[in-house]
């Protein structure tokens, strides 16, 4: 399956792009590359527990 945007979504893409690149960099203002690579390399980590937590959330759904 894929998705594909309008005009009107590239558009808007293009103008929210920087402004995400900004509020990203003001987030992380300060850290050293070791503290991102620390802070990238947990929110994996929980995203990875999330991931397993839905599926966990889907079976018992499914069994009721």
């Amino acid at each position: 399956m894929s998705i594909n945007l309008t005009q009107k979504g590239k558009t808007l893409v293009q103008k929210l792009l920087p402004i995400a690149a900004h509020f990203e960099d003001m987030a992380v203002a300060g850290f050293s590359k070791a503290q991102l690579n620390v802070l990238k390399s947990s929110l994996e980590s929980v995203y990875e527990n999330l991931d397993m937590l839905e599926t966990e959330v889907n079976e018992i759904l499914q069994k009721k």
